[in-house]
């Protein structure tokens, strides 16, 4: 998983606090449109740019939110 590597980097970059748990997160998410999108159900069907751009923006945003702190 060449691509990947700089992934943890990236994630803590964005203000991660678990950038390798993050970043694989984020490639699984990407791997599995991948795979959807051109041998899955979503073959049939694949999410154009702008749906991936917003489900993109919707995961980095969860990913990366201030959490509340704990007490």
């Amino acid at each position: 998983m060449r691509a990947g590597r700089g992934a943890p980097l990236r994630t803590c970059a964005l203000g991660s606090e678990e950038p390798a748990r993050h970043a694989r997160s984020f490639i699984a998410w990407c791997d599995g449109i991948a795979f959807d999108s051109l041998a899955g159900s979503g073959a049939a069907s694949p999410p154009g740019y702008d749906e991936l751009y917003k489900d993109a923006e919707e995961l980095v945003g969860t990913l990366f939110r201030e959490r509340p702190e704990e007490g």
